[in-house]
């Protein structure tokens, strides 16, 4: 039973990783192509968690830009 469930939840990760390729795939090429390596990151990061996410850096980081791709 707990094998089963192991093997669920890796699928499932592994699901949810293609998806998040896809949405980070969907950005405009003029976007990502501003955007910096720990940038990235946070878009990354806010796909992992479904949009429902706090950007919480620096002034003059580029949240706005991180922003936009939603």
């Amino acid at each position: 039973m707990v094998e089963k469930e192991e093997k669920r939840e890796e699928e499932e990760r592994k699901r949810n990783s293609a998806n998040i390729r896809d949405l980070y795939d969907k950005m405009p090429t003029f976007i990502e192509s501003k955007l910096l390596p720990f940038q990235r990151d946070g878009v990354r990061f806010v796909l992992q968690h479904g949009g429902r996410a706090l950007l919480a850096d620096e002034m003059g980081l580029g949240k706005t830009l991180q922003a936009m791709f939603f």
